[in-house]
């Protein structure tokens, strides 16, 4: 599957834990489509920091958030399983960190680049309807 998250138990699932603080891990998704040069490697190594950005006027998927380097190059896509919790949390403006885990540029290109997904969630912040919003699209992933 591409953009799968990296399982870390025997049940098959994603490494997404939750208590105000929310952490996961996952394979960028569609990398091949973005016509990244050759040596995109070189641009991106484990520690960078990425930015997620969402894509609201995506025809194939309004939850769409889009994966870019710090200087704007486009990598791929947060997972769809993943796509309409993050874009939540980034419109009710949730301080994100998506950091590069590992780079495989030799492999097929679903399993290129692993990034680390955390997060905080101030819901003193939130009304109750956000709230309980974010709360289930966080829980229905994990």
């Amino acid at each position: 599957m591409r953009g799968a998250p990296v399982c870390t138990s025997l049940s098959g699932r994603s490494a997404l834990s939750y208590d105000n603080h929310f952490e996961t891990n996952f394979y960028i998704n569609g990398m091949r489509h973005q016509n990244l040069e050759e040596n995109w490697s070189t641009m991106v190594k484990p520690g960078d920091t990425l930015i997620a950005v969402p894509e609201k006027n995506n025809i194939t998927d309004p939850y769409a958030v889009r994966i870019e380097t710090v200087s704007g190059k486009c990598l791929g896509y947060i997972p769809e399983i993943y796509a309409q919790a993050v874009s939540a949390l980034i419109n009710n403006k949730m301080r994100l960190q998506l950091t590069v885990l590992n780079t495989q540029p030799e492999k097929a290109p679903q399993w290129w680049v692993r990034v680390s997904l955390k997060g905080h969630l101030n819901l003193k912040t939130l009304t109750n309807n956000n709230r309980q919003e974010l709360e289930d699209l966080i829980q229905k992933v994990a």
